[in-house]
């Protein structure tokens, strides 16, 4: 027995009778998948066989290595490793549940990546609010009955800038003291500036022709009239080709708008029903297309005139409007 307390700091390792078959050993590899294993509810060893052969003195780490012992007597690793793993999972935990609480009610959600950094952008700016400059040249060699400005504001800062454009038509023609007249208007907008063809078909929700055709086919500048007579008031356009283009090469795709659903975008009143298809006509000796509709005097016509595109919401209105090219 001396003998065997003598060998105790002999290298700092401990000389120990041989063990039995089977030795129970736990490593923290070992706790924490038994743990995982239990639900962590208890730890279990591994239990390691012995051959019998090997009854010799078995070398075991001496109490200064990381080995400390067990309440069992058995000689166990460290607890320290796996006490600092639970407390970072539990630390972990309380993270993921708590951290929603705290900006949930915030009022400003966090930044994303695109957003740092990002200049903040402009707001979108309608189509209509660019407009192409050029001289606005009347189309007509002898001016209408009346000549009445007609001012347009993308940007409403008067009751009026919020009527659309059936409404500021119909109460501008109410200063025409004429029974019957073919006035024209000189469409505006902020600056002064002479409205595009492609803004005015915007602006009057017109879509019977695309902005792309028109700005390939035809002059920006544009004469807008309407024909006022007993039955109403019944606008027009005065449309020119651009230079190098040629009316017989256009005519088959202006054509198409005699299919189109959106023909009642030209007037400014419901014209009624239609009655039959396009018809050929003749309009001040030169050839026409008409569709009527069932309101008197209701009668959308057009027709190609000196390079110029002529389209009306009523044959007489149209003859008016070629007798002034």
């Amino acid at each position: 027995m001396a003998d065997y307390f003598d060998q105790q700091d002999r290298g700092g390792v401990n000389y120990v009778p041989p063990p039995p078959n089977d030795v129970s050993i736990r490593t923290m590899e070992s706790d924490i998948r038994s743990m995982a294993l239990s639900g962590g509810s208890f730890v279990r060893p591994d239990q390691v066989p012995m051959s019998q052969k090997n009854q010799e003195k078995t070398q075991i780490p001496s109490p200064s290595s990381d080995y400390t012992q067990g309440p069992s007597g058995k000689k166990s690793k460290g607890f320290l490793p796996l006490v600092v793993l639970v407390l970072i999972m539990l630390l972990g935990a309380l993270g993921y549940f708590l951290y929603p609480l705290f900006t949930k009610n915030s009022g400003t959600p966090p930044a994303s990546d695109e957003e740092v950094g990002s200049t903040p952008s402009l707001p979108e700016v309608s189509g209509g609010a660019i407009s192409p400059k050029f001289n606005h040249e009347s189309f007509f060699r002898k001016s209408g009955d009346s000549v009445i400005d007609m001012n347009i504001k993308f940007a409403a800062t008067e009751i009026t800038d919020l009527e659309n454009y059936d409404q500021k038509v119909n109460r501008l023609l109410t200063q025409v003291q004429e029974a019957e007249a073919l006035v024209e208007f000189i469409a505006r907008r902020e600056g002064g500036q002479h409205l595009a063809l492609s803004e005015f078909f915007e602006y009057s929700s017109n879509q019977v022709l695309t902005s792309e055709f028109m700005e390939q086919n035809f002059n920006r500048d544009f004469t807008f009239f309407t024909y006022k007579n007993k039955d109403g008031f019944w606008p027009g356009l005065v449309i020119q080709l651009n230079k190098g283009k040629n009316w017989v090469v256009v005519k088959p795709e202006v054509s198409k708008m005699e299919r189109s659903e959106d023909l009642n975008d030209f007037f400014i009143t419901s014209p009624g029903d239609r009655v039959g298809d396009f018809k050929d006509v003749l309009i001040s000796g030169q050839a026409a297309r008409i569709l009527k509709y069932s309101k008197p005097s209701a009668n959308l016509a057009y027709g190609w005139f000196h390079d110029y595109l002529v389209i009306s919401t009523s044959d007489e209105g149209l003859r008016m409007a070629i007798e002034r090219l």
